[in-house]
């Protein structure tokens, strides 16, 4: 499985007990670079993860031609499962750039824990037809029911105007705080690497470490 490096810490573990391999996909401030998946694909790797906005560690997000480029690679390679993490959605302050649904195995996750609040525990999820029957068949052996009140409490939220703007504060306040940590580092000669308009829980890497 192709993988963003550096990635999420959770997902590699998760590759692990699963007895996955990890194929590293680097990345810069637009998302994972064409060059790695490519290499990635010529590998011979059975599924891509990209983190569409708020990469973690980096604060990536998959920009509008690296999007349309990294589908260009995709397209040759139909058996390809391409999984899209959207786990920050309304606390990012850039539009989503979908690679997909480019191949014939796909799937786009949209978490309400980062900004709802993780005690929700929802994702939204669309893909291919398979795909989303896989995903049915495993949480019905496993604890993976969400209460149907929690669900319509959650649809409340969504449609309530002063929660969009709460969340939307959220989302500025993060951003602000974010962009005056770079600039304080780069102030001491702690140069970054970072996207000035992405949120992300870290949103930034040194050059000398993750």
């Amino acid at each position: 499985m192709a993988v963003e490096d550096p990635g999420w810490a959770n997902l590699f573990d998760l590759l692990a007990a699963l007895d996955l391999r990890a194929v590293a996909t680097a990345v810069d401030e637009e998302g994972p670079l064409p060059e790695a998946l490519s290499e990635a694909l010529r590998s011979g790797v059975g599924a891509v993860v990209v983190t569409t906005r708020a990469q973690n560690p980096t604060g990536a997000a998959v920009s509008a031609s690296r999007a349309e480029h990294l589908r260009r690679l995709l397209q040759g390679h139909a058996g390809v499962l391409v999984i899209e993490d959207d786990h920050a959605a309304e606390l990012v302050d850039v539009p989503p750039n979908c690679v997909g649904p480019v191949t014939g195995k796909w799937a786009f996750v949209r978490s309400a824990s980062e900004p709802f609040g993780p005690d929700l525990r929802i994702a939204l999820l669309v893909g291919d037809e398979a795909t989303i029957a896989r995903v049915v068949g495993r949480t019905r052996i496993g604890s993976g029911w969400v209460s149907t009140i929690l669900q319509r409490l959650l649809l409340q939220l969504w449609k309530d105007p002063q929660v969009t703007v709460q969340i939307a504060n959220a989302a500025k306040s993060y951003e602000d705080r974010r962009t005056e940590l770079i600039h304080g580092l780069s102030s001491r000669g702690q140069p970054t690497q970072a996207r000035p308009t992405s949120t992300s829980g870290c949103g930034f890497r040194t050059r000398h470490g993750r």
